[in-house]
């Protein structure tokens, strides 16, 4: 699940979804605001994700202190892309072109939630 998206406009092919991933966004990164029961890193965002995949790689095995804080970092990234999973996925059916006459009662109510 890559949360960083970026939506643009193909006329020949309707919305599109792309993943934009670059170091300049290592420095996007949220402050800890104390929502999660234990602090698991300063930060949460890309940088740290990536900061974390590295631990995984470069790890001592006999530090456990280490592994435990990494996985906790891990899986607040997790959780937080599956809370967001729906969202994404009605952003984009609401995106996806529709063709002529295909507007059926479903199409119309999730048109109408998603601008209210």
């Amino acid at each position: 699940m890559n949360l960083y998206l970026i939506a643009f406009y193909a006329h020949h092919r309707g919305y599109q979804f792309e993943s934009e991933f670059e170091i300049d966004h290592f420095s996007m990164l949220k402050p800890y605001d104390g929502k999660y029961t234990s602090q698991p890193w300063k930060h949460i965002g890309p940088k740290t994700m990536v900061d974390v995949v590295n631990l995984f790689a470069e790890q001592d095995s006999l530090d456990i202190s280490l592994s435990v804080k990494a996985c906790e970092v891990f899986f607040v990234h997790l959780s937080d892309a599956a809370r967001l999973c729906p969202v994404e996925s009605l952003v984009c059916k609401s995106l996806a072109p529709l063709e002529i006459g295909k507007f059926d009662k479903r199409t119309l109510k999730m048109r109408r939630w998603l601008f209210l």
